[in-house]
C-alpha cells in the first residue's frame, strides 16, 4: 500500500450521499472533489484531472449516467479506477460492472467500511 495521497472524484446527484462519502473518505486521508452530475464531473476533471486517481459515480443520474461518464473519462485516461454506486443491485441492473468494466460496485445504502474497502481495492488495482 502506498503512502501517496489519492484524490477521489465523487459524482452523485444526491447531496447526502456525496456528503457522507466525502466525510468518510476525508477522515481516511483522501482528498475529495465533488460533482453533482456527469457534466459537472467533466468540468471538475478539466480543472483537476491530473490529480484524480479514482472516480466514485452513481450509475443513474439526470443528464449523463455513470457508465457514460466513466467511458468519457477512461478515453482521457485509460485504466482510470472507477467505483459505480447504485440503489439497485448489479443483477437488477443487468450489468456485470466489476468483470466487464474492471470497476468496483457499491449498492446503496453502504457503510463506511464498504466504501473504504472498494476504494482501496480499486486504487490497488490501478496502481498494479
Amino acid at each position: 500500500m502506498s503512502n501517496t495521497v489519492h484524490t477521489i472524484l465523487i459524482v452523485d446527484d444526491d447531496m447526502a450521499v456525496r456528503s457522507f462519502s466525502r466525510l468518510v473518505l476525508e477522515r481516511a486521508g483522501y482528498d475529495v472533489i465533488e460533482a453533482g452530475n456527469g457534466l459537472d464531473a467533466l468540468r471538475r476533471w478539466e480543472e483537476h484531472g491530473s490529480r484524480i486517481g479514482l472516480v466514485v459515480t452513481d450509475l443513474i443520474m439526470p443528464g449523463m449516467a455513470g457508465l457514460e461518464l466513466a467511458a468519457c473519462l477512461r478515453q482521457l485516461r485509460p485504466g482510470l479506477g472507477v467505483v459505480f454506486v447504485s440503489g439497485y443491485g448489479e443483477d437488477q441492473l443487468g450489468l456485470d460492472l466489476g468483470g466487464a468494466n474492471g470497476a468496483g460496485f457499491l449498492q446503496k445504502p453502504f457503510t463506511p467500511k464498504q466504501l473504504l474497502t472498494v476504494v482501496r481495492q480499486q486504487l490497488d488495482l490501478t496502481a498494479a
